[in-house]
C-alpha cells in the first residue's frame, strides 16, 4: 500500500531439528513478493514451559503444537502486535492428508460389506496394542461410509479410556463419541462430511483455542482471514468436495488458485504441520524424565498406573504414543495448577 512499509513475514526455526525447518520455502515466497522477511530462532523448548501453558490454556488440550505455537508468538510479538494466520484453510478446502486417505479408503474398501468391516475394526481394537501404526485406520473400517465419519485421529478410544479411568468409569460415562456423532451430520459425501466435522470440532475446539490462548500469553493478536464468513460460505456452499480432496490429491482448488501467484519453484504438494519432535524428546533426556515424573509420581492421579506404564513402555518400543502421553501430562499439570481434585 502506498505510504506504508512493506508487509512483514516471519519464519521461526527450531535449532537442532532440521526436518522441522521451513526456512528455504519461506525465503522463496518472501523473495517473490518482496516482503520484509524476518527469520527467528525460537527459544529452546523445555518441559518447564508446560505448567505455564497448562495455566494459560485453562483446560486440558490434546495438542502438543501448543508448544511451538507459544514460542512462535513470543518471538513474533517482538516485531508486531497483530499477525495473520492461515487457520481454516485445511478444513475449508480439504488440506489435511487424512482427507485424501479417507477418499482412498472409500474407493478401495467401500465395496466390502459393512458387517465384515465392523468385524475387522473390532478385531483391530481388541488385538492391536495402542500406538501401533495403522490401528486407527483399521478401526475406521467399522464406519458406514455413506453416512458416518471415521474417527482416524482418536488418541483414546473407549477401551483405552475405560482402562485409564479404571474404577471411575461408572461415575463418568464415556460420552465423547456421542458428542462427535451429533456434530458429524450426514451431509454430502465422505470428504464433505469430514471437512464439515473438522470445521465444527477440531478447528473450533482445538486450533482456534490453541492459537488464541498461546498468542494472548504474549499479548499478540492473531487473525484468520480464511474464516471471513464469505469464504466459509463459498467453501461449504459452492465448492464440491471433488475440488477439495480425492484419492490422489488434496487442497485441489486452493492449489490451483495459489499457482497463479506463487513462484514457479514452490513445491505446492508438500504439507508440513507445525509441530515438535516430541517422540524423539521422549526417548531420553529432560522431556522423558519430566513426563515420567508427572505421570507416575502423582499420588492422587485419576489415571490407572499400569495403563500409563503400558503407554510409556509402548512409546519406548517405537509406538506412536507421544501425543497420548502429552495429553495425560497436560491434564495432570492442569489439575495441579488449578487445584482440581477428583
Amino acid at each position: 500500500v502506498r505510504g506504508h512499509s512493506r508487509i512483514k513475514t516471519f519464519t521461526v526455526r527450531f535449532p537442532g531439528y532440521g526436518s522441522y525447518d521451513e526456512t528455504e520455502h519461506a525465503r522463496l515466497v518472501a523473495s517473490h513478493f518482496g516482503t520484509e522477511h524476518v527469520e527467528l530462532d525460537a527459544a529452546e523448548a523445555t518441559p518447564e514451559l508446560l505448567p505455564r501453558l497448562a495455566r494459560q490454556f485453562d483446560e486440558p488440550v490434546v495438542d502438543s503444537s501448543m508448544v511451538p505455537t507459544s514460542l512462535l508468538c513470543q518471538v513474533v510479538r517482538q516485531h508486531c502486535t497483530v499477525a495473520l494466520g492461515g487457520d481454516g484453510g485445511d478444513e475449508l478446502f480439504g488440506g489435511y492428508v487424512h482427507y485424501r486417505r479417507l477418499a482412498r479408503l472409500r474407493e478401495y474398501a467401500g465395496w466390502i460389506p459393512v458387517p465384515l468391516r465392523r468385524a475387522v475394526a473390532a478385531g483391530a481394537t481388541a488385538a492391536l496394542p495402542v500406538g501401533v501404526k495403522g490401528r486407527n485406520w483399521l478401526q475406521a473400517l467399522g464406519v458406514d461410509f455413506t453416512h458416518g465419519v471415521p474417527l482416524i485421529a482418536s488418541y483414546f478410544d473407549p477401551p483405552i479410556r475405560a482402562r485409564l479411568l479404571n474404577g471411575a468409569v461408572g461415575r463418568w460415562p464415556l460420552v465423547a463419541e456421542h458428542i462427535r456423532h451429533e456434530a458429524a451430520r450426514p451431509e454430502g459425501d465422505l470428504v464433505e462430511r469430514a471437512t464439515r466435522t473438522d470445521f465444527r470440532l477440531y478447528l473450533a475446539e482445538d486450533i482456534l483455542v490453541k492459537v488464541d490462548r498461546a498468542s494472548m500469553l504474549h499479548s499478540l493478536e492473531v487473525r484468520a482471514p480464511f474464516l471471513d464468513y464469505r469464504i466459509v460460505e463459498f467453501a461449504f456452499g459452492k465448492v464440491p468436495s471433488r475440488l477439495k480432496a480425492c484419492a490422489h490429491g488434496r487442497k485441489l482448488l486452493l492449489k490451483k488458485l495459489a499457482a497463479r501467484v506463487l513462484p514457479a519453484g514452490f513445491d505446492a504438494e508438500r504439507k508440513q504441520g507445525f509441530s515438535i519432535p516430541l517422540a524423539s524428546w521422549l526417548r531420553a533426556g529432560p522431556w522423558h524424565g519430566f513426563f515420567r515424573d508427572v505421570l507416575l509420581e502423582a499420588t492422587d492421579s485419576l489415571f490407572d498406573r499400569r495403563c500409563v506404564e503400558n503407554l510409556l513402555d509402548g512409546q519406548a518400543r517405537g509406538r506412536s504414543n507421544s501425543e497420548r502421553l502429552f495429553a495425560l501430562v497436560l491434564f495432570e499439570l492442569w489439575r495441579r495448577e488449578y487445584g482440581v481434585t477428583v
